[in-house]
């Protein structure tokens, strides 16, 4: 009864109708396709505040967003960045903030998320790349994989945020039609997250 009183809620997005706006997600690829691009530029779309991101409407609420990196060091982040802003000709802003957890634990990229989201909330945080936040032996393992997605769900409910994988498929799986059972992890990632989306290449610069 108490359920029903709500009234009948719509789900809600970042990026009607493909990325919640609260709540976990993964988008996978084989390495250089471009993922980090992808993310990182819809990071900078939420922090300037423009209301599209390739031809999808955005709906944010802070307009600001946080990108934690685990493989990027500080100097390819900041090349890359300048490109990426330089191609829109915008001029960066407070808005998108950087952690770089390359010798963080899960544990301390918690707490640093956490006590970041504290500060400032924001409508979206990447965390690049899940392989490096994973916190059990064995990513085959479903609890294991469960349990590490839950403790960054409970920060995505907690603080009313996306929170974006960035991962990688099997490299079996490189030149194969699209499918969730290609994302490493199996299904112990791709049923515990709200949406799992995978990056492929057509022909040229294409990207799918």
């Amino acid at each position: 009864q108490e359920l029903m009183q709500l009234g009948n809620i719509e789900p809600s997005y970042l990026m009607p109708p493909i990325f919640p706006k609260k709540s976990t997600a993964v988008i996978a690829g084989k390495p250089g396709i471009g993922k980090s691009m992808l993310a990182r530029q819809l990071c900078i779309h939420v922090a300037v505040g423009l209301n599209e991101f390739i031809g999808f409407d955005l709906s944010v609420t802070h307009q600001s967003a946080i990108y934690i990196s685990t493989e990027d060091h500080i100097e390819a982040t900041t090349y890359l960045l300048h490109k990426q802003l330089g191609g829109m000709e915008m001029p960066a802003n407070e808005n998108l903030r950087f952690i770089f957890a390359d010798s963080l634990s899960q544990p301390e990229i918690l707490f640093e998320l956490k006590n970041d989201l504290h500060d400032k909330p924001a409508d979206l945080v990447v965390i690049d790349s899940f392989g490096d936040i994973f916190s059990g032996s064995d990513s085959n393992n479903n609890i294991e994989m469960r349990r590490t997605v839950q403790a960054f769900n409970k920060i995505a409910n907690q603080f009313g945020c996306l929170i974006l994988f960035v991962h990688h498929i099997n490299k079996g799986a490189y030149n194969q039609i699209p499918s969730q059972d290609h994302i490493q992890g199996g299904g112990g990632l791709v049923q515990k997250v709200r949406l799992a989306i995978i990056l492929t290449e057509g022909q040229g610069s294409i990207r799918y």
